[in-house]
């Protein structure tokens, strides 16, 4: 599937979740990146990172980590998500209500490119305890999130991609007991 580049010289491909990346060797260079898609009752989690100073000139993004190497597996990736939530919202396994590998997303820019490896998450916690690495927090409606003013580039394109894509089963839910379980 291809979204309309909003940037000349912005590329999009998308990959389906679970997909390996296969890239051609040229010259850009490439850097991946885990984005969480955090919602709560419908809502997005919009994050400011942490800055020196004020955070009026700090982008709108996603929980998001640069992860350095190359390979990427669905189960490091899980885990990566699990302790990003935990670290920097204080979310822990139990206020998961579901946990989704979505699509990658390679952006391009000139000679680099940034894979968006997505997880979208879902939580029945309003309230975050924001560790060191972000300042502040808000919750948007999606229907609201394409007026909202100052998110980062890849913010865009990557929740096109992520709200857009089929629904899938849960990875992470509860059973009839309050239990979460890992489905195969």
């Amino acid at each position: 599937m291809n979204v309309q580049a909003t940037a000349s010289d912005q590329v999009r491909r998308i990959k389906p979740a679970g997909q390996p990346s296969r890239r051609v060797v040229d010259s850009k260079t490439s850097v991946r990146q885990l984005d969480i898609l955090l919602t709560w009752r419908g809502r997005v989690g919009l994050f400011k990172k942490s800055a020196h100073g004020s955070t009026a000139s700090t982008p709108w993004e996603l929980l998001s980590v640069a992860h350095a190497g190359s390979g990427w597996a669905t189960d490091e990736g899980f885990l990566q998500c699990i302790q990003l939530l935990h670290v920097e919202t204080g979310l822990a396994v139990r206020d998961i209500l579901t946990i989704q590998p979505g699509p990658t997303v390679e952006l391009v820019h000139g000679s680099q490119s940034t894979d968006h490896v997505i997880y979208v998450v879902e939580t029945n916690h309003r309230r975050l305890a924001l560790g060191p690495e972000y300042s502040v927090h808000r919750w948007v409606k999606k229907s609201r999130i394409g007026r909202f003013d100052g998110g980062a580039d890849w913010l865009e394109p990557v929740l096109m991609a992520a709200v857009s894509r089929p629904s899938k089963s849960p990875e992470l839910v509860h059973d009839t007991a309050g239990n979460k379980a890992l489905l195969a």
